[in-house]
């Protein structure tokens, strides 16, 4: 648990540039500001958009920019921030109509509910690779759901790992796992998968002594297993991100297993 709790409590740097549409490059405005690694970033955007001085019905022509790719939605913060070399995350804030067609269908089912939607679906997913069924999470209370949804915006792991408990198998015999291939500072692939026991270095073909794992920003000795460290190290939806990446692009940021949490 001092593990999860570690990485419950781990904040990015993260630094957002606007230049308004009327303004000049020289004119952009700069927000830093530290948010939390396990999140995602597009739940955000309203402070973003309120410190901008940026009405909060422009909410649905916003999205973000990481040099010139465009940050995808669904993803939790720290996996895109895992692809960067830099310790600072930093990102572009953009407004109208985006041409990822990703973003133009997040545009258009937002609503109050629609994090809360997104997440508990996705939690749902994970429950059914886990179980087979995803009954525990429909079987839950109207509260319990509100409680362990509250748990992911606020934070707070103790009641999150409360509610998620009651999903896990006593014999785990599959992970859900997400994979993000990484190509400089880009992902280049993505991949879902249901893993089956193993090592973290059975998740790829191609990973050999070239490639690091990444999971919340820390490099995974490849033959861990992938079991044990998903009960440690998935993320607030129910899956474990895996970063792959080219050990020479490799930056110090990222700390180690044995020696940083």
């Amino acid at each position: 648990m001092e593990i999860t709790n570690h990485l419950w409590n781990a904040l990015i740097p993260v630094e957002i540039s606007y230049t308004n549409s009327n303004s000049t490059a020289q004119n952009r405005r700069i927000f830093t500001t530290l948010l939390p690694r396990n999140s995602y970033l597009y739940l955000h955007l309203p402070q973003v958009l309120a410190f901008f001085q940026i009405p909060l019905s422009k909410l649905s022509q916003a999205w973000f920019e990481s040099g010139d790719e465009i940050v995808g939605w669904s993803i939790p913060l720290d996996v895109h921030y895992n692809s960067q070399n830099s310790r600072t995350y930093f990102l572009t804030l953009q407004l109208g109509i985006c041409k990822s067609s990703s973003i133009r269908m997040y545009h258009s089912q937002l609503s109050d509910s629609f994090w809360e939607k997104h997440w508990r679906n996705t939690i749902k997913e994970a429950c059914y690779v886990l179980n087979r069924s995803c009954n525990v999470v429909l079987a839950m209370s109207l509260q319990d759901g509100k409680d362990w949804w509250n748990s992911v915006i606020s934070q707070r792991v103790t009641i999150f790992e409360k509610h998620f408990k009651k999903l896990v198998p006593k014999n785990i015999t599959k992970v859900p796992v997400k994979i993000y291939r990484v190509s400089g500072c880009k992902m280049v692939d993505y991949e879902q998968i249901n893993a089956i026991g193993g090592d973290l270095k059975d998740l790829t073909e191609v990973g050999d002594n070239r490639t690091i794992f990444i999971v919340h920003g820390v490099e995974i000795p490849p033959d861990t297993g992938i079991i044990e460290l998903y009960k440690i190290m998935k993320h607030f939806d129910g899956f474990l991100h895996v970063v792959i990446k080219d050990i020479y692009i490799s930056e110090s940021r990222f700390g180690h297993l044995e020696n940083s949490l």
